[in-house]
């Protein structure tokens, strides 16, 4: 079975934006210093380190195996260079590649929400709060009440009748159930099934 594209990736999700090749790894570039057969130093950590070798963290790992993967160098950047990479990501456009960045964005965050959220005390990337809402128009009020999702607004308001009318037609529609009988009674209409 043949699985080569023939046409290139356009999901903008899935293409840098700079370049628009998929999967770039601009972001692992742009912190580390990548030499084939030789070890991948952090370029940030190293100038750190070298600029105030006692102030720099005892421990801090910042030179990585040759054959160490882009997800494991980009563990480094999630955990040490947050705030630079949220900056250089908007900057460049990068795709992005850390997982919980990733997701804070999927939830409705963006660069300078997720960076206003880290400055609360406790608050990390692995424990953000519920995205903030946003509004287009600073001269209206935020609402008191979250919006409604596509699926809550096109439901029904709940009452004990409308459950049962909705319950009688799966059940009438539904004709799967046949080994004992159902009885139901809806508007003085007995149903037996």
């Amino acid at each position: 079975m043949d699985t080569t594209r023939s046409t290139p990736v356009t999901d903008p999700l899935m293409t840098d934006t700079r370049t628009n090749t998929p999967g770039t790894s601009a972001d692992v570039h742009f912190f580390f210093m990548k030499t084939k057969g030789e070890e991948s130093v952090c370029n940030h950590c190293r100038e750190l380190r070298d600029k105030d070798p006692d102030a720099f963290p005892s421990g801090l790992r910042f030179s990585y195996q040759p054959h160490t993967t882009n997800a494991n160098l980009r563990n480094h950047i999630l955990s040490n260079h947050l705030h630079t990479y949220l900056d250089e990501a908007e900057k460049n456009g990068w795709q992005i590649f850390l997982e919980y960045v990733r997701d804070t964005f999927t939830n409705g965050y963006t660069c300078s929400t997720i960076r206003e959220a880290l400055r609360r005390p406790g608050v990390t990337i692995r424990s953000l709060p519920p995205a903030p809402m946003t509004n287009s128009n600073p001269s209206q009020p935020l609402p008191s009440a979250p919006a409604l999702t596509s699926l809550e607004a096109g439901l029904p308001s709940f009452s004990q009748a409308t459950l049962h009318e909705h319950l009688m037609r799966f059940i009438l529609s539904d004709d799967q159930v046949r080994f004992s009988p159902l009885v139901f009674r809806h508007n003085s209409i007995l149903l037996t099934l």
